[in-house]
């Protein structure tokens, strides 16, 4: 009985433009050292399913929702939600 959000999205390296432009200084420091296709794949499912959770959409401004921190390999946080990601 709880809103739910899926996205899904093919694991490729997103251009250092596409960075800029949807993540945050904070996400971006999440991001180093890690695996950028993967990873920025990642982060950007996790954004589209929480705002398709909420019912809004990311409205053009991937920033509004800010991944928090990354637990483990599966588990993102944004805003107060756990984001599970699966492969």
């Amino acid at each position: 009985d709880k809103p739910v959000g899926i996205d899904m999205e093919t694991i490729a390296e997103r251009s250092e433009g596409f960075i800029d432009i949807s993540f945050t200084h904070h996400e971006k420091e999440l991001l180093k050292n890690r695996d950028n296709a993967e990873w920025s794949t990642r982060f950007w499912v996790a954004k589209e399913a929480y705002s398709k959770k909420l019912g809004l959409g990311l409205q053009g401004n991937p920033k509004r929702y800010e991944v928090k921190s990354v637990i483990g390999d599966n588990h993102l946080i944004i805003e107060d939600c756990e984001v599970e990601m699966m492969k």
